[in-house]
């Protein structure tokens, strides 16, 4: 058995998986492609490889642009576990598809437009009250208030495509699904986006706690749907006890709620990541 961690070698994600495989008796191997790479060392590699995790490549992980195809279709073609192969993670490119998929397999999302109009931002603002304000693709950026101190910003929209949301209140919960494995954390924070807290604003709460079975199910089934094998989700529980889904990560960066989470137990994340590329549990 190999198992590939595929990424920057100082990747906190790939660190943690790395200790929890070395326990199962594994020894991964761990980094980034070379950008020499070619077909006939994808073809060794085939034979070699029995499970991959998937960190963000290309640039990041110094591929040249030829070597990122090359290992895109790799993983895409790949007999082995992958975690998670590049066909399936392209729906998370775009935050507006995405929804409108959660919305199809029965989530509750927030009130939506995409807009590159100033007059269809304000007039969506007027209609629904508290807006907030985020990127359409998939890196990260922050969440931030629309409110009036934007409105000098509003030329910039022609130039950009940018999403905008009806703020639902209630607690924030992020939850990581690993195979048929699922964890929740409740996120207790004054900030608009929890993961940016504002300079001298208080650090997020995070609690482990379970999700009802019902909500745990749909996680499952919506990872399936989609065909990620690891996923970080985001949601919100309203006051009034309904639960609203903003997005799905198909790279989550689950270190800082092993590390910072209260109550988490004895079952971190990355163990359970291990246990999926392995199929070995811990004694």
């Amino acid at each position: 058995m190999s198992v590939l961690l595929l990424g920057a070698v100082n990747d906190p994600v790939l660190q943690g998986v790395a200790v929890a495989l070395r326990r199962r008796g594994v020894a991964p191997r761990i980094g980034p492609w070379s950008a020499g790479l070619r077909p006939a060392e994808l073809r060794r590699w085939q034979a070699e490889i029995s499970a991959v995790l998937v960190r963000p490549t290309g640039a990041a992980a110094g591929l040249d642009p030829v070597a990122e195809h090359a290992l895109q279709s790799w993983l895409d073609l790949t007999p082995a576990l992958v975690l998670n192969r590049p066909s399936a993670a392209a729906i998370c490119a775009s935050k507006p598809a995405q929804l409108r998929w959660l919305r199809r397999w029965g989530w509750e999302v927030p009130p939506t437009l995409v807009t590159t109009s100033a007059a269809e931002a304000l007039a969506f603002r007027e209609r629904h009250g508290e807006v907030i304000v985020k990127a359409v693709g998939s890196n990260r950026s922050r969440v931030r208030r629309f409110d009036g101190e934007n409105d000098p910003r509003l030329a910039l929209l022609s130039w950009c495509p940018t999403q905008f949301q009806r703020r639902i209140a209630g607690v924030d919960h992020r939850v990581h699904v690993v195979g048929e494995r699922v964890f929740g954390c409740r996120i207790e924070s004054e900030a608009v986006d929890y993961r940016l807290p504002a300079s001298g604003g208080a650090a997020p709460r995070l609690m482990a706690q379970p999700l009802p079975e019902e909500v745990a199910q749909r996680c499952r089934h919506t990872c399936r749907r989609m065909g990620l094998g690891l996923a970080g989700i985001d949601l919100r529980l309203t006051p009034d006890g309904r639960w609203v889904i903003f997005e799905v990560n198909a790279m989550p960066g689950f270190t800082v709620f092993e590390t910072g989470t209260e109550g988490a137990g004895d079952a971190p994340i990355s163990e359970a990541v291990a246990e999926l590329l392995t199929g070995r549990v811990l004694e």
